[in-house]
C-alpha cells in the first residue's frame, strides 16, 4: 500500500469500542497549536513496539522445511521439520495436521509418503528412515506441502554410500614388500632394479650361494634358457599347464616385465581347494556384514592394505600334486598379494545378489631366500636365478582374476 491520506476539518470525532493506529514502516506524529491531551479511565501504558500480525491469507502454505544434517546414511532415521508458513496457523494444530510429505531420489519423479507428520506447537515433524535400496543413489530431497510439492519448499541431503566397484579386502601390494620398497624377487640386473636403483645381489653374492652356481655363471644365455625350460617341462609341469609354464618362460625371455595372465592358469587356480576355502571365508565375511547392517553395502567397504594378512589366509598352490603332477606350483606357487572388490549388487526386498571379484598376484622371479632352500640344487633354478640377477632379464607379476556371485537374505 502506498500514498497519503489528508483530512482537513475544524473538528474530528472518532468513537469506537477500540481504535488501533499502526505505522508499519514509519512514525505516528501528532501536531497541535496548543496542547495534546491523553486521558483514559484506566492507565495510559507506554510500551515497546510490537509488529501487528500479518494479514491472514485464505490458504495456509508451507514456506520452509529443514533437517539438522546435510548427509544421510542408509539404515538410519532422520527428522525433517516444516517450520515456516505463509501465515500463522490456527490454534489447536488442526490446520498443521494437513501438511503432507513427499520425496525425490536423484532426478526421479516426486513420490509421496503415505503417513503424515506429527504436530508439535507450530512445527510439523516427519521422521524418515533411509532405506537400504538407496545404496547406489546420490541425493534425497524431502518436500513438505499443503497442496502441491514444489522445488521451492524442500530440503536436500546427500546420501552417504559407495560406488561400484569398491574394495572389501586388500592384502599387500603386487611387486612390493612394503609401501616404499619393491619385493626382492622382482629385482633384476646384477641385483639392481632399474626403477629404484637399490642393489640386492652382486656376482660375488651369487657365487656365495653355492659352488654349483659357478657352472651356470659360465654358461651362455642359450644354454641357460634350455636348462630352465627342460627342468620345467620334465619335472614340474604336465598337460595344459605345461603349455602355460612355457608361455611364462617366453614372457620372461622377451624381457618386457609385463604382467602375465592366462585363462587356463586362472581356471586351475580358481578351482583349487585352497582357493575354494578362501572364497568360502570371503563369502562368510560378506554375508555376516550384510546381515548385521541389514543390507547396507557401505559396511563392506575397506580400502586398507593389510600387510600382515587376515585369519583366513590366502590361496596356496604347493601340494605334491601341484608341484609334480600338474604345474600350478611352478606357475604360481603362492599368493604374494590379492585384491577383493564388489562389482555388482542388487536388492529385492530383503534378498540380495552380490558379485565379487578376486585378483591374485604372484611374482615370477627368485630371490636369495628361494635359493637358500633346496631350489639351489636344481640346475634349472640356478639358470633362472642367473638369468634374472646377472643377465638382466626382468621378472614379472602373474595375475589371476575371476568373479563369483552369491545370493542371500537379511532380516529387518
Amino acid at each position: 500500500m502506498s500514498g497519503k491520506i489528508l483530512i482537513v476539518a475544524k473538528t474530528i470525532t472518532e468513537t469506537a469500542e477500540k481504535i488501533t493506529l499502526n505505522a508499519n514502516n514509519g512514525d505516528i506524529v501528532f501536531n497541535a497549536a496548543k496542547s495534546v491531551k491523553y486521558s483514559a479511565k484506566k492507565d495510559i501504558v507506554y510500551d515497546s513496539y510490537v509488529a501487528p500480525e500479518a494479514e491472514q491469507t485464505e490458504n495456509l502454505l508451507v514456506t520452509k522445511v529443514i533437517c539438522d544434517v546435510t548427509e544421510v546414511e542408509i539404515g538410519k532415521t532422520y527428522t525433517f521439520k516444516a517450520v515456516q508458513f505463509s501465515r500463522k496457523p490456527e490454534a489447536g494444530g488442526k490446520e498443521l495436521e494437513q501438511v503432507k510429505w513427499a520425496y525425490k531420489i536423484d532426478d526421479g519423479d516426486i513420490q509421496y509418503f503415505k503417513n503424515k507428520g506429527t504436530v508439535k506447537g507450530n512445527t510439523v515433524i516427519k521422521k524418515v528412515k533411509i532405506p537400504e535400496s538407496l545404496w547406489d543413489n546420490k541425493t534425497l530431497r524431502i518436500y513438505a506441502y499443503m497442496q502441491n510439492a514444489t522445488d521451492d519448499v524442500r530440503v536436500e541431503c546427500e546420501i552417504d554410500t559407495v560406488s561400484l566397484p569398491f574394495y572389501i579386502d586388500r592384502y599387500k601390494q603386487k611387486g612390493k614388500k612394503s609401501e616404499l620398497k619393491i619385493a626382492d624377487d622382482i629385482c633384476y640386473g646384477n641385483g639392481v632394479n632399474l626403477n629404484t636403483g637399490h642393489s640386492i645381489y652382486s656376482t660375488e653374492d651369487v657365487k656365495d650361494l653355492g659352488f654349483l652356481f659357478n657352472i651356470q655363471i659360465g654358461q651362455s644365455n642359450e644354454i641357460l634358457w634350455n636348462v630352465f625350460s627342460s627342468m620345467v617341462t620334465s619335472v614340474f609341469s604336465v598337460g595344459e599347464l605345461e603349455k602355460v609354464a612355457l608361455k611364462m618362460i617366453l614372457n620372461f625371455k622377451n624381457n618386457t616385465g609385463s604382467e602375465f595372465s592366462d585363462p587356463i592358469l586362472t581356471e586351475h587356480a580358481k578351482n583349487h581347494d585352497s582357493t575354494k576355502r578362501f572364497c568360502n571365508s570371503i563369502e562368510k565375511l560378506i554375508t555376516t556384514k550384510l546381515k548385521s547392517s541389514k543390507g547396507n553395502l557401505k559396511h563392506l567397504e575397506d580400502e586398507t592394505i593389510d600387510w600382515s594378512g587376515k585369519p583366513y589366509g590366502h590361496p596356496r598352490f604347493n601340494t605334491y600334486k601341484d608341484t609334480f603332477a600338474g604345474g600350478l606350483t611352478i606357475c604360481m606357487n603362492d599368493t604374494w598379494a590379492y585384491e577383493i572388490l564388489v562389482t555388482d549388487y542388487k536388492l529385492s526386498g530383503n534378498n540380495y545378489e552380490l558379485t565379487y571379484e578376486i585378483i591374485l598376484y604372484d611374482h615370477f622371479g627368485l630371490d636369495k631366500p628361494d635359493m637358500e632352500k633346496k631350489y639351489s640344487w636344481g640346475a634349472g633354478f640356478r639358470a633362472w636365478f642367473v638369468l634374472q640377477h646377472l643377465r638382466n632379464y626382468k621378472p614379472f607379476i602373474t595375475k589371476v582374476e575371476f568373479k563369483k556371485t552369491i545370493n542371500g537374505t537379511y532380516s529387518d
